[in-house]
């Protein structure tokens, strides 16, 4: 059975045209285990992708913290009153 759903968007109408449930051409049987399953969806480029974009958001964090407390110190080193830390 073969149904078609047209989706509406902004941009243009798409026209979507599948049968539903799992194909068999997915690989996907009773004998895999949930990690096989898993693996399938989500391979190795999108794990790599995943721990690239970890690693850059977890770099800007560090370099914001190390950004913050270098201004902190210097506040305090002058003396001064602490002022709020400029966002």
């Amino acid at each position: 059975m073969e149904e078609d759903c047209k989706i509406e968007g902004n941009e243009q109408d798409m026209l979507f045209s599948s049968i539903p449930g799992i194909s068999n051409a997915s690989n996907i049987n009773e004998n895999l285990s949930p990690f096989q399953v898993f693996h399938i969806f989500v391979n190795n480029d999108i794990i790599s992708h995943i721990n690239t974009e970890t690693n850059r958001y977890a770099a800007q964090q560090i370099a914001a913290q190390k950004e913050k407390d270098q201004y902190l110190k210097t506040q305090f080193s002058q003396g001064g009153n602490l002022l709020p830390y400029p966002k």
